[in-house]
């Protein structure tokens, strides 16, 4: 049982969470307003019968990654299509296949994104750091990845940044009511290199303002980033590309009790060199550097008299360096042996302190915390492995990690095995296991929680079945059975009443929960259909199941999503109009519930206690919606403005997503509960434009 008194919420006054519900309507109205998306179409990746892939992947192209309806042009809530994967309507983090949202490799162009999200504050990030225009294909990886990918448990997010194409270079704006954006690329003289340069900012401090949505609170949240990279080519055999992202944003809140004055930031900036050597093998090397911090304060004075309720000061920064060495070679005809060494070096500074008081403290008294931690370390991954096709199409692949932390002075090793086989033309079966394992980084002690030690490695074991059939007329068939088992799992520290915090770690419902183990498991299922003609469309459905051994009783996870379905469906009547819909179930999330007792004084009257019951021990209502999109293109291949109109949520379902939740004693003497719905967003009508020229 997570039992805590009714929450004090310190630091967040009835304006303060006004501010916040103006916020969230317009961000969404941001991300949906930004630029001309073409069809996401989710594939399977390469399937055995065309040599290939042993491993649950799904692929979405740079030209895919356009037009169904979703929330705009935030990468990560593209791929949130994807079977296995869940997200929440406010938050671009997501879950695959039960997991925690920090258990994602996420690579750009081979380098590790630690925290690719914009205001943070909102769910863990509300926006990618990347705008969709500076991305190419995207992989991502399910379950049982190579070991090539390591360090993390679920799965890989594995971007490659745009190309242009060889007709020569472009430059586009785009231009919303809460976002500009400039991109430019092209391709150098002599045709053997190539760049490209993204920045967007986003201004919904502006559209806050004018629309005066928030009149008791300045409510200012700004944010932007920028990516650019060069590639070329060094003779006939090597290549070398320079890239650098930095992206920032900043919170503030003020009125006259309260202030918040968050900023966080994000910079990497790596240098690729690749070349062939001799004729059967290539190395690729890839330096690189970085950095991402956190500032926050927040100052509550709402208590009586002006006196301070609450306080919060963090100063965390993570710096590193790192150099990665990749080796392919194919000695003989079916061997394709892979090998590779990553080493970084690691500094994190945590400067942190808060002050709360409590009411359930005996006079009021202030509860305070406070850290102040340098610490540096190294961190080394090691991998081989070999990819063997055998003669009656089968294809197996074999491979090894080896990681340790210096910080932890703890190691890791993980055998991966996948499997292939073509039973005929078109049809596969693929296989998967692996052990995974997963470092607390060296910048994500809880500090804010109380931890100043770093925990063991999270381990995580992998098995998956696969088929995949492709029929006449464009249909393709895929299926998954996976179970994932894990174990080492670390405390989680959660905000049991599921609403919006700024500061979640001095909130009266913050609970740790200490599983001793879990598991997930599930089956996956895709069926496509795209020939290339005015009509393509795809259903998908997932069954999963996500659990938590806690004290001995089984619990839902977070992410715990027993069954989803959608189905899309792009008409296409000519090469200026392109119409999509999209529909989406799933089954209701689960959550913690409040419950209400009766406490007798010594003179016999009753007091009513609110608690919180067993964790995830409820659930909300089904989840659906339906989403529609229209696109006009004008103009020829020189220049070209793109306008569309999308509705979300079409038949404005209000969908719950937390319950407000009041007790009271009737005159019958029973306690009586009011539960009041808080829901998702509503209908929400967009439109956006964009000039290519």
């Amino acid at each position: 049982m997570a039992r805590r008194q009714r929450p004090l919420r310190a630091h967040r006054c009835g304006r303060i969470a006004l501010a916040i519900s103006a916020l969230l309507p317009v961000l969404a109205a941001t991300t949906a307003a930004e630029t001309v998306l073409d069809d996401v179409v989710v594939t399977s990746g390469q399937s055995a019968t065309a040599g290939g892939r042993t491993t649950t992947r799904h692929t979405v192209t740079r030209h895919e990654l356009r037009g169904f309806p979703h929330l705009g042009e935030d990468v990560f809530r593209a791929v949130a299509r994807v079977p296995g994967i869940a997200t929440d309507e406010y938050a671009a983090q997501f879950s695959i296949r039960g997991g925690e949202e920090d258990e994602i490799l996420v690579w750009l162009d081979g380098m590790e994104l630690y925290e690719p999200f914009h205001l943070k504050d909102v769910n863990g990030g509300a926006l990618s750091i990347l705008d969709v225009e500076a991305v190419g294909d995207i992989d991502i990886m399910t379950g049982a990845f190579p070991a090539r990918f390591g360090d993390r448990l679920s799965g890989v997010l594995d971007m490659t940044s745009s190309t242009p194409s060889q007709d020569g270079g472009r430059t586009s704006l785009g231009l919303s009511m809460t976002n500009a954006r400039l991109l430019s690329e092209g391709r150098l003289k002599d045709g053997r290199g190539h760049w490209l340069f993204v920045a967007r900012r986003g201004y919904l401090d502006l559209v806050l303002g004018i629309t005066d949505a928030s009149p008791q609170v300045d409510l200012r949240p700004v944010y932007y980033d920028t990516y650019g990279k060069i590639a070329f080519q060094v003779g006939e055999s090597q290549s070398m590309s320079a890239h650098a992202l930095w992206a920032a944003d900043t919170m503030t809140i003020v009125d006259d009790e309260d202030t918040v004055d968050n900023s966080y930031g994000n910079g990497y900036g790596w240098l690729t060199w690749a070349a062939d050597v001799g004729s059967d093998a290539r190395q690729r090397t890839v330096l690189s550097a970085g950095r991402v911090t956190r500032d926050r304060l927040g100052v509550d004075l709402s208590g009586s008299g002006g006196r301070l309720n609450s306080e919060v000061s963090e100063d965390r920064v993570f710096d590193l360096l790192g150099i990665k060495q990749e080796w392919t070679m194919s000695p003989s005809d079916p061997h394709m042996l892979s090998a590779g060494v990553d080493i970084k070096r690691h500094w994190a500074a945590y400067d942190y302190a808060s002050s709360t008081r409590r009411q359930s403290v005996s006079g009021g008294e202030y509860v305070t915390r406070a850290s102040n931690i340098d610490i540096a370390g190294t961190q080394v991954g090691i991998y081989v492995g070999d990819s063997i096709a055998l003669r009656d199409g089968t294809t197996a692949d074999v491979g090894v990690r080896y990681d340790h932390a210096s910080w932890l002075e703890e190691a890791a090793v993980g055998p991966r095995v996948g499997l292939s086989h073509a039973l005929d033309a078109h049809t596969a079966l693929r296989a998967g296991w692996g052990r995974f394992s997963q470092f607390q980084r060296i910048a994500d002690l809880r500090v804010q929680d109380g931890e100043e030690q770093f925990l063991p490695p999270q381990r995580a074991e992998h098995r998956v079945l696969g088929l995949e059939r492709r029929f006449a007329d464009g249909l393709t068939l895929t299926l998954d059975m996976y179970q994932k088992a894990l174990w080492a799992i670390p405390p989680r520290y959660l905000n049991l009443d599921g609403d919006v915090d700024f500061y979640p770690e001095i909130e009266g419902d913050r609970a740790r929960v200490e599983p001793e183990d879990g598991s997930a498991k599930g089956i996956e299922a895709v069926l496509t259909r795209d020939i290339g003609d005015a009509v393509s469309w795809w259903l998908s459905y997932a069954y999963a199941v996500a659990q938590d051994d806690i004290d001995g009783v089984t619990t839902p996870r977070d992410f715990d999503q027993r069954h989803a379905f959608s189905a899309d469906i792009s008409y296409q009547p000519s090469d200026r109009w392109r119409w999509n819909v999209a529909w989406q179930y799933r089954t209701g999330r689960p959550y913690t519930p409040r419950v209400f007792e009766r406490l007798m004084t010594p003179r016999g009257l009753g007091r009513l206690v609110e608690s919180f019951g067993v964790v995830n021990s409820a659930r909300l209502p089904p989840y659906h919606r339906l989403d529609v999109r229209v696109r006009r293109h004008f103009g020829g291949a020189a220049s070209q403005l793109a306008v569309y109109a999308e509705v979300r949520n079409l038949y404005n379902r209000g969908n719950v997503r937390r319950y407000e939740v009041d007790g009271w004693v009737g005159r019958d003497g029973e306690i009586v509960v009011l539960r009041t719905p808080i829901t998702w967003l509503s209908i929400l009508p967009s439109v956006g434009l964009r000039w290519d020229f």
